[in-house]
């Protein structure tokens, strides 16, 4: 009933949490509320401090022993998705990871990664994404998003050695964009290593790949344009105008 299932999601909490994070944070029939009063009643939880609510270390250590798999993954989901919305990061990220959704820990700890940083959240975010096995994410860029974000903490870090094998690994995503911005990183190892001549080769390298990017772009997108205006004969000077653009950009990006 609502006594076992908080007790589990306590487990799942490592034993103690605040009373907000719980279902009976949420309850809003008061059933909960109820089944929280009763495990006091009984010595099954106590708090150790306003507002928290704590297992004996004894029931604790039953629960991470004996909790099924599909009801500790269901309960691990659940306080992610809440440590999230409480702007608890990287509790959050733990948990996705530890429900098996480790794509939704990559993303959240991308989306907020600057943010975290500057609140000392590097160490414990890189043991956490370092324990992500590559070859599970189904999705490249999946992929690319934890390389990049090993190679970014490596670097805060000081992990140096460790940020230079993340940053040569072969993206899983090839795109101009993300191929300049692993050089730019490789560009800021190699200036840490003090190998100046290759750090501006490798910022170079990333300049070159993101205009040739957006020169192609540019270009394609005049080519659509004067295509769709000659097609639809729009206006024949504007379609001839948008021509002459590509034919310069072309050329000019050889």
């Amino acid at each position: 009933g609502d006594e076992r299932l908080l007790i589990a999601e306590l487990g799942i909490h490592g034993g103690v949490a605040p009373v907000e994070l719980l279902v009976v944070g949420e309850s809003t029939t008061g059933a909960e509320n109820n089944a929280l009063d009763n495990l006091f009643a009984r010595a099954l939880v106590f708090a150790p401090a306003q507002g928290m609510v704590q297992l004996p270390a004894y029931l604790a250590n039953l629960v991470q022993q004996h909790l099924d798999d599909e009801t500790r993954t269901l309960l691990h989901l659940r306080v992610a998705h809440r440590l999230e919305e409480r702007g608890q990061h990287i509790d959050a990220i733990h948990h996705w990871i530890a429900g098996g959704r480790t794509d939704a820990g990559i993303w959240l700890w991308f989306r907020h990664r600057q943010s975290e940083i500057n609140r000392g959240s590097a160490t414990r975010a890189l043991s956490l994404l370092s324990s992500i096995e590559p070859r599970r994410l189904q999705s490249g860029k999946d992929r690319v998003a934890l390389q990049i974000a090993l190679a970014e903490l490596q670097i805060h870090l000081g992990l140096i050695d460790d940020a230079q094998k993340s940053v040569e690994g072969e993206p899983s995503d090839s795109s101009p964009s993300v191929r300049a911005y692993l050089a730019h990183l490789g560009g800021e190892i190699a200036e840490d290593q003090g190998n100046v001549d290759r750090a501006l080769n490798l910022y170079r390298e990333s300049i070159d790949m993101l205009v040739g990017d957006v020169e192609r772009r540019l270009g394609d997108a005049h080519a659509r344009i004067g295509h769709i205006l000659h097609s639809r004969k729009i206006n024949l000077d504007e379609a001839r105008k948008q021509a002459v653009i590509f034919r310069f950009r072309a050329e000019s990006s050889y």
